[in-house]
């Protein structure tokens, strides 16, 4: 973090981090009609090196809360095969509905808004685009979250794609369904 200033009731922040993923990963035997490029989709892990950026800057101003961060992931070619780079953008708004006069940070009810947009680059075997992979997909996740105590959160969200221009042999994300529980030992 190389920035963040608290006041009484705001707070902001901005941080970098760079990063590598590492070629972690056990290749699977998946049917042979798939395609290649779905395969390599289907894999935990490229098996290679991926280097990553990310930036986050964050503000709460009174009620409002939001965040806003890009990543960038490069991947490495391995094998004469290489997966898409991909580019990630999230806006996180929130707004708290309770409680309307703090007491204590706890008891807090907050609405979010999550929206998420990402680009992937297409697949690249032996030097060549693969036809049909690549594309970009925006998201929406409205959702609640409840700070009961201290030590418990409990959280649910529903994602639902608004835009998608993901190519035939790109995985596609219909809706998802997230509830939380957090508990802080």
């Amino acid at each position: 973090r190389f920035y963040r200033t608290v006041e009484t009731w705001g707070d902001r922040h901005a941080a970098i981090r760079v990063g590598v993923a590492l070629p972690t990963g056990i290749a699977q035997r998946l049917p042979a009609a798939l395609p290649a490029a779905v395969v390599a989709q289907l894999q935990p892990s490229s098996g290679a090196w991926s280097p990553t950026l990310d930036l986050t800057y964050g503000s709460a101003i009174r009620r409002f809360v939001y965040h806003l961060n890009a990543q960038q992931v490069l991947a490495v070619e391995r094998g004469g095969r290489r997966p898409g780079h991909t580019t990630r953008a999230n806006l996180d708004l929130e707004y708290i509905f309770f409680p309307r006069h703090y007491k204590a940070p706890e008891r807090e009810l907050f609405g979010l808004l999550e929206i998420t947009a990402v680009h992937s680059t297409a697949l690249r075997s032996r030097g060549r685009a693969v036809a049909g992979t690549g594309g970009t997909v925006l998201l929406f996740a409205p959702g609640l979250q409840y700070i009961a105590s201290r030590r418990l959160l409990l959280e649910a969200s529903y994602q639902f794609p608004v835009l998608s221009s993901a190519n035939e042999l790109q995985l596609r994300s219909r809706s998802n369904l997230l509830l939380g529980l957090r508990w802080l030992f």
